[in-house]
């Protein structure tokens, strides 16, 4: 949570103004369209244009089981701040934790 509040602190503003303005350029009225989806969740004045996954490893593993409860969903995409300790701590002590991965078989 620290991390993720740090980053939240050195949120470049204007750089997320400049975003949104070009993605005004969308002339859409669907919510979910990419301008209209960050007011929806909530996320415009944050550091990613996606949802985020922050906590303990047991509460992203349990996120990612939400997610997989949900219909229709076959996968999701995951990018890390740090991609190599970020996969290292996902591969051994999340997946671990996820429910929905109980029946697949690991490498040892």
């Amino acid at each position: 949570m620290a991390k993720w509040e740090h980053y939240k602190a050195g949120t470049d503003f204007e750089a997320l103004a400049w975003r949104d303005a070009q993605a005004e350029d969308d002339p859409s009225k669907d919510p979910y369209s990419q301008p209209n989806k960050r007011r929806t969740l909530g996320i415009d004045k944050l550091p990613t244009n996606q949802g985020v996954l922050v906590g303990s490893y047991a509460s992203v593993a349990g996120m990612l089981d939400e997610l997989a409860a949900v219909p229709g969903v076959r996968g999701v995409m995951l990018t890390f701040d740090d991609f190599v300790i970020g996969m290292e701590q996902f591969g051994t002590r999340i997946l671990p934790l996820m429910q929905c991965r109980a029946d697949v078989r690991r490498a040892a």
